[in-house]
């Protein structure tokens, strides 16, 4: 659905149609309640606690998504204040999102390239080399890749 919003985005962006992705986390919704109320009685604990343990595992809020609170971005992403916000996926996850993010794992390491950029790089990969010309990038992304480290090392050269 992300990859679709972006296309879709992309081809009415020069129109007044934007188009965005809302990623909501756990909604109370009567599936999801199922869900909980299985778990209770499957593990023998109140319906309370397996709606905690339920939400511990993945959203670090441990409250629910309202629809309230999608509707609400949802109007704001209709609002004149969202007018260029077009191909975004908008996050609304109690912190789902940042709790599964390899920077939350410390997995990523901060390392400085000769080019004057800092770069991130999973820590034990194979190679913490950038990506070179030819490897999975388009002619006009490896261009904008050699133009940028052109202007980029001219301006850590100093004077």
């Amino acid at each position: 659905m992300v990859g679709l919003t972006k296309v879709a985005a992309l081809e009415t962006a020069q129109t007044g149609i934007t188009v965005n992705a809302i990623c909501p986390g756990w909604v109370l919704t009567p599936l999801v309640q199922k869900q909980i109320d299985a778990r209770a009685a499957a593990a023998g604990i109140p319906v309370e606690e397996a709606q905690r343990d339920l939400l511990g595992e993945k959203q670090p809020s441990l409250a629910f998504v309202t629809p309230e609170q999608i509707g609400a971005l949802t109007c704001y992403l209709c609002s004149d204040a969202a007018a260029q916000i077009r191909g975004a996926s908008m996050a609304i996850d109690g912190g789902w999102t940042a709790h599964n993010s390899p920077a939350a794992s410390g997995e990523l390491r901060m390392l400085r390239s000769r080019s004057c950029r800092p770069r991130l790089a999973m820590a034990g990969s194979a190679s913490t080399a950038p990506f070179r010309r030819g490897s999975r990038e388009s002619p006009s992304a490896a261009r904008w890749k050699s133009e940028s480290s052109k202007r980029r090392r001219d301006r850590c050269a100093g004077p």
